[in-house]
């Protein structure tokens, strides 16, 4: 889907809320996690009802939850037995008696016998409301209806689900409702809206949030800067930097006082003071007392809820957790430790970018000495302990001792460099030296090999240690298909494995760079620009650049006359340049920055998230981090907030998980890993 226009973060953040299609799917069947990683399902009671035993899993809906099996979804029944084979690329919950699968990079849709209603053709798409489904096709979005006609023909921006009759659309940055006709009942005229709900729906104009009823006249004026859609009568409102709920005349039932707060579901609100989540009833008492650091709504009579404090009577200093399910009395009706329990469903995604992302800045006191947290490769991350590297896993357990001087990441190859005193080796994922430190350096294996020095110069080990290609050259790079590039007396070229020479030493390049999707940027001695050579040596690509980028998913970013653009392997202009400072393309989206900020742009240059970022990195594992007001947070690639900017710094996602850094209630930096349900893993303090 394309991106919604952020106005401001507060706005943006509202508009997740209607935006994410969110729906209540009513179960005894709740899901669960264990320390391996297995999903299963519990019932009301708390009693495990189906076993962990899938790789994946999602909410039950109409009888039957998505499953991930081997890598492919399928789904199953309430007592847990394979209703329909995993087959499929990923799968989505029923709704209305049909659910969206992706086949290939095409979604369709299946009845409840597993066979094809729709087949797969869309780029995206939502589950059925009222009839009828969201759909993408090309960069336009329409509805079908539940034999896959198209009722409403793709022409928006963007759309959200029918609901109460109307669905928000928006077309030419501005939003409006339709009627199924498509015809429009209230003109494109709001800056961002929420669907209908309770006859009320939340818009936004000039920064200010107002509530409409369904002719689109005001009924709640525009004033505030944050609220939510109605929930059962009642939506929460910011006012002076505290939270309180109104009713559907915009009188406040329960006065602004908390520091966060959530929607009303089954009669409780989850509501945040003094840092801890605690449930209200509608009078504002509490029923349950603020005592937890991540919360949910009630559903079907059961909330999740986790509960931590700091053990520091083991050397680990490790988070004694309790994560699970309350009932409404606030008792525990299921338990587990840590992060054992995981409700990372595409549907539960919803309420977490709209209620718990928030509750993300939230400081767990510091429990350990790290003095860095590095990104997971591989299920592990290095660290630092009084002076020394080791391991740690995704438990935040010590799994390799610290005793290094240095170290580098598990990223390639399934070794990492390691250095004692001066002299670098390697080691496995089990501590063992497989290499003894012999080296003065040392880069990571790639393809096969590594780059070593010894005695001031470079040559190329195997994973036995045994030198392939002698120390000769004065810098050596890593091979990168099947080259790699070295230089000896100010003169650069390109060997292959066994040491020949696939480009010659040469003085005209004056430096160059790892071969990439068949090309390698070097500049030309004699006037300094840049261009790109093929694996002969020959400019394929003549040097006229003032800078160059890599070739990343078919492109390049070059800068000429002081702004950039994007070429191809060929060196035609594909994106004219017309930016301040580019990147290159990962996951489909590049990085750009023009004078109103850092924005992302597609592979023909349009916008798909606006540029207003003070910061920003490319999108890693579907997420990226972004910086605004100062503070970093992440956002997805529809450009909504998964995660709030509450962070002071914060690195990409690998392996599931992103380091990122806060401060702590104490004043001290907090340095976290986070994974994509919002849970903060475990801490670390820099005094």
């Amino acid at each position: 889907m394309k991106r919604i226009v952020i106005l401001s973060l507060i706005v943006l953040e509202t508009m997740l809320i209607a935006c994410t299609n969110s729906k209540s799917f009513k179960s005894d069947r709740f899901p669960i996690i264990d320390s391996n990683r297995k999903y299963g399902f519990i019932d009301h009671t708390g009693t495990v009802v189906i076993n962990p035993q899938f790789d994946g899993a999602d909410l039950f809906s109409d009888g039957l939850a998505p499953i991930v099996i081997d890598n492919k979804w399928g789904y199953i029944d309430e007592n847990g037995q394979i209703a329909i084979t995993p087959q499929f690329d990923s799968a989505f919950v029923f709704s209305e008696g049909l659910a969206g699968v992706l086949i290939g990079d095409r979604i369709g849709y299946i009845n409840k016998d597993g066979k094809l209603s729709i087949n797969p053709q869309f780029n995206n798409s939502y589950p059925f409301s009222e009839g009828m489904a969201v759909v993408e096709i090309g960069d336009k979005m329409g509805f079908i209806d539940k034999k896959g006609i198209i009722t409403i023909n793709p022409q928006f921006d963007d759309a959200c689900s029918f609901s109460e009759g109307l669905a928000a659309v928006e077309i030419d940055e501005k939003w409006g409702y339709i009627d199924k006709k498509g015809k429009f009942i209230i003109n494109p005229q709001f800056d961002g809206a929420c669907s209908f709900t309770e006859g009320l729906a939340l818009v936004a104009i000039n920064n200010k949030l107002a509530y409409i009823d369904l002719e689109g006249s005001y009924i709640i004026d525009s004033q505030f800067d944050y609220a939510s859609s109605f929930s059962e009568g009642l939506a929460y409102v910011e006012i002076d930097d505290k939270y309180g709920y109104i009713d559907q005349m915009g009188n406040l039932i329960i006065d602004p006082q908390f520091d966060d707060a959530q929607n009303f579901s089954e009669g409780l609100a989850a509501v945040k003071i003094n840092h801890k989540w605690g449930f209200i009833d509608k009078k504002g008492v509490f029923v349950i007392p603020p005592q937890f650091i991540i919360t949910k709504s009630f559903d079907n009579g059961l909330a999740l809820v986790v509960v931590a404090k700091v053990n520091h009577s083991n050397s680990k200093g490790t988070i004694d957790g309790t994560y699970g399910y309350i009932d409404k009395a606030g008792d525990f009706v299921f338990k587990l430790e840590k992060n054992d329990i995981d409700t990372s469903s595409k549907e539960q995604q919803n309420v977490r970018m709209s209620d718990n992302n928030k509750t993300s800045k939230y400081a767990i006191p510091p429990q350990s000495q790290f003095k860095m947290n590095s990104p997971f490769f591989d299920g592990l991350a290095r660290v630092e302990i009084g002076g020394k590297w080791g391991y740690i896993n995704k438990s935040g357990e010590l799994v390799i001792t610290p005793q290094f001087d240095n170290a580098g990441p598990f990223r390639w190859e399934g070794l990492a460099k390691v250095k004692i005193g001066d002299k670098w080796g390697y080691i496995n994922k089990f501590g063992e030296l497989v290499i003894t430190p012999q080296f003065d350096d040392a880069r990571d294996f790639h393809e096969g090999l590594a780059s070593v020095k010894v005695c001031d110069k470079y040559g190329y080990i195997n994973k036995t240690s045994e030198f392939v290609i002698n120390p000769k050259f004065d810098y050596a790079m890593n091979f990168s298909e099947g080259v790699a590039y070295v230089s000896i007396g100010g003169k650069h070229g390109f060997i292959g494995k066994m040491g020949e020479w696939v480009i010659p030493l040469t003085s005209e390049i004056n430096y160059s760079y790892s071969f990439s999707e068949g090309l390698a940027r070097a500049s030309n001695n004699s006037n300094q620009k840049y261009g790109y050579i093929n694996k002969t040596g020959v400019w394929s690509i003549n040097p006229r650049f003032d800078k160059a980028c890599d070739f990343h998913e078919g492109l390049a970013c070059v800068k000429i006359d002081d702004k950039w653009g994007y070429i191809n392997r060929v060196g035609n202009w594909i994106i004219n340049p017309r930016f301040n400072r580019a990147w290159d393309f990962y996951e489909g989206l590049a990085r750009v920055e023009t004078d109103e900020g850092f924005g992302y742009i597609d592979r023909i240059g349009d916008y798909i998230i606006t540029p207003q970022f003070e910061q920003a990195q490319g999108f890693h594992e579907g997420l990226a981090a972004v910086k605004i007001d100062g503070k970093w947070g992440y956002i997805d690639k529809n450009g909504e907030y998964v995660f709030k900017p509450i962070f002071i710094d914060a690195d990409p996602f690998y392996d599931g998980y992103a380091a990122v850094s806060t401060i702590g209630e104490d004043g001290y930096v907090v340095k976290c890993y986070i994974d994509k349900n919002s849970f903060l893993l475990w801490n670390t303090e820099i005094k």
